[in-house]
């Protein structure tokens, strides 16, 4: 029976003998030691680009909406994946098909409740990001997808198991569709560069000593500058005045 093939949510389940407790914990030791040592060969974590794939129509229950979505992320992110620069995070997630009335208060809840019924201890709980993505800040209609980022990749994958695919969601018509991201490096380096400028420029705000030092180094600069400008305008003039002597 334990050499038998089962299927939830479209995901095929593999199935082992009941452990113990002590067991339990040797063998997620072993769990997290695998992943290391696959993070340490696998530098853009491909290995999780097929965690929530499904594109068999069977699987959806038929639904060929879902499947068509489903198809079209697919190609997206193996058109991507070609791209060295591109890397699959191992804690942030893209969820789609998300109904118009879901904020991110409302995701928020969503992820919280769905670990906390899974009986993960919250305390281990952290979710740095948590957004539904929108046209712009001012609107108020959301695109249907949006972002999770939290702290540790195994709540991540089993955000998937969880909520991949699951009819008692947002309904059978609409089931999530969760996946790891897909990121840009050069872009996140753009980013961290552009919150370290605007970090210093707050803490800048804040300490007066600091803008006063600020304000004396450009004024020397200024100072230094104009002191040059003259010094090379008084060669200039002492060279016209030899040529003119020359002349004579």
């Amino acid at each position: 029976c334990l050499k038998s093939s089962f299927t939830l949510r479209g995901q095929e389940l593999q199935t082992d003998m009941a452990l113990g407790r002590g067991e339990l914990v040797k063998a997620k030791e072993l769990r997290d030691q695998k992943y290391e040592k696959n993070k340490k060969n696998d530098q853009r974590n491909l290995s999780l680009a097929n965690c929530g794939v499904i594109l068999k129509l069977e699987d959806l229950d038929g639904n060929e909406n879902d499947l068509r979505k489903r198809q079209k992320l697919e190609d997206e992110k193996r058109q991507k994946l070609k791209n060295p620069l591109y890397f699959i995070s191992p804690t942030r997630l893209t969820i789609h098909n998300l109904p118009p009335n879901v904020d991110d208060d409302k995701l928020r809840k969503l992820i919280l409740d769905t670990l906390k019924k899974d009986k993960i201890p919250m305390k281990d709980v952290i979710i740095n990001e948590c957004r539904v993505m929108k046209k712009n800040k001012e609107a108020r209609k959301s695109l249907g997808f949006g972002f999770v980022n939290i702290t540790r990749h195994e709540f991540a994958l089993r955000l998937i198991e969880l909520l991949n695919n699951n009819k008692h969601v947002f309904g059978p018509n609409r089931r999530p569709i969760i996946q790891f991201s897909i990121e840009n490096r050069r872009a996140l380096q753009l980013q961290e560069q552009r919150r370290e400028r605007l970090k210093a420029k707050q803490e800048l705000l804040k300490n007066p000593t600091d803008k006063t030092i600020s304000f004396e180094s450009n004024r020397k600069k200024k100072e230094h500058s104009h002191l040059l400008e003259k010094t090379n305008i008084n060669k200039v003039r002492l060279s016209d005045v030899i040529k003119q002597q020359q002349v004579n």
